[in-house]
């Protein structure tokens, strides 16, 4: 079983652009269980140090997702340059 057919992420992809160099960037992406049972949701910090985990808002005070339900993840971007960098989540 795929990722992909259990949780859905939206959006897709994060793109940070017109940022400035030691600048914060943060947005929010929602996971939602889309299996029909439920499921503890955990996000692993990226890689890389440029990328953050600010904050996890579950729909209850625990990691546990019920099927259609989601969670949503702010993500933080704080640039050291100008270049293309990528990471996953």
């Amino acid at each position: 079983v795929s990722i992909h057919q259990i949780l859905t992420f939206s959006p897709s992809v994060v793109v940070f652009q017109e940022y400035e160099v030691g600048s914060k960037c943060e947005t929010w992406v929602t996971i939602t269980n889309s299996s029909l049972k439920g499921r503890r949701i955990v996000v692993s910090a990226p890689k890389s140090s440029r990328f953050g985990i600010k904050q996890i808002k579950y729909p209850h005070d625990t990691a546990h997702v019920a099927p259609g339900m989601s969670c949503q993840v702010l993500l933080t971007f704080v640039a050291d340059s100008l270049k293309p960098i990528e990471d996953a989540v």
